[in-house]
C-alpha cells in the first residue's frame, strides 16, 4: 500500500466502530533532540508521527519495532515493542547496602567483606542509562572514592567514563587537609548518564559499586570508610 492509499484509508469516514486501527512499524530515522522521525508502515515510509510521551524519555533508533495506532486521520507511535529478555521489563533498578566497609586500595576494588551494591538490568538499543550513586564516606588525610563498574554486555572500568572528566566519573570525594585529621562523614550524591559513547552496549549489563582511597595534601591517606551505599540505574 502506497502513502496515498494509506492517507486515503486514514481519511475515509469511519465505518461503525472502525475509527481506529493498529499497526506495527519500524523506525527508519529518529532525531534525539526533536523527535522528528520516519517510520516504515506496510512498506511505506511515513514521516513525523506523533508520539506517546511517557517515562524518563523516548529514545528510538533505526530498526526498532514500534506499535502504532491510527485514530481516524491521525497516526501515533504508542511505544517500542520488546520481547521478554530483550528490554520488555525496562524500569528502575536499585540496590542498597547499609553495612560499613573500609579499603586501603589505591585502585577501584570491592570492599572486603561488604560487596556491592550491584544492579543487573537490560540496556535497550538506545544504549543509555541514568545512574545515581550515594554513600556516607570519610578518609583521614585523603579522599574516599566510590565508582561504578559495568560488566556483562559492556566492559567499563569504575571511574573511567570516556566522555567525562575523571573528577566526575562516578566518584565521591571527601577532602581532609590536615595530617591525622578527619572533618567528618560526607553524604554526597552523584548523577551520571552512561551512553553508547562511553561504551555502554545493548544487552544485560551489571552495574557494581567499587571503592578506593586517594592521598591528598602530601599526607599518607588512611583507610577510606563507606556506609549506607545505594546504586540506582534507570535505562531509557
Amino acid at each position: 500500500m502506497g502513502i496515498a492509499q494509506l492517507i486515503a484509508a486514514a481519511s475515509a469516514p469511519p465505518s461503525g466502530g472502525e475509527d481506529a486501527a493498529f499497526y506495527t512499524g519500524q523506525i527508519q530515522s529518529w532525531d534525539d533532540a526533536t523527535g522528528v522521525n520516519s517510520v516504515l508502515v506496510n512498506g511505506t515510509v511515513v514521516p513525523n508521527m506523533r508520539c506517546l510521551s511517557i517515562g524518563a524519555g523516548i529514545v528510538l533508533v533505526p530498526g526498532d519495532v514500534v506499535m502504532i495506532i491510527r485514530k481516524q486521520t491521525q497516526w501515533f507511535i504508542l511505544g517500542k515493542v520488546a520481547a521478554p529478555g530483550a528490554g520488555a521489563a525496562l524500569g528502575v533498578r536499585q540496590d542498597y547496602v547499609g553495612a560499613s566497609g573500609s579499603t586501603s586500595s589505591a585502585t577501584y576494588a570491592d570492599l572486603p567483606g561488604s560487596f556491592g551494591p550491584s544492579v543487573s538490568t537490560y540496556i535497550s538499543s538506545a544504549r543509555r542509562a541514568l545512574v545515581l550513586v550515594g554513600t556516607q564516606s570519610s578518609c583521614i588525610n585523603g579522599w574516599a572514592h566510590m565508582g561504578v563498574e559495568v560488566s556483562g554486555a559492556s566492559s567499563m572500568a569504575a571511574g573511567a567514563l570516556t566522555n567525562q572528566a575523571a573528577a566526575i566519573s562516578g566518584t565521591f570525594d571527601i577532602a581532609h587537609p590536615g595530617a591525622g585529621t578527619i572533618i567528618g562523614w560526607g553524604s554526597p550524591l552523584s548523577v551520571h548518564v552512561y551512553t553508547a559513547a562511553d561504551g555502554l552496549n545493548q544487552g544485560t549489563n551489571v552495574f557494581t559499586a567499587k571503592y578506593k582511597r586517594e592521598t591528598a595534601g602530601g599526607y599518607t591517606a588512611d583507610l577510606a570508610d563507606f556506609i549506607r551505599r545505594r546504586l540506582v540505574v534507570i535505562p531509557f
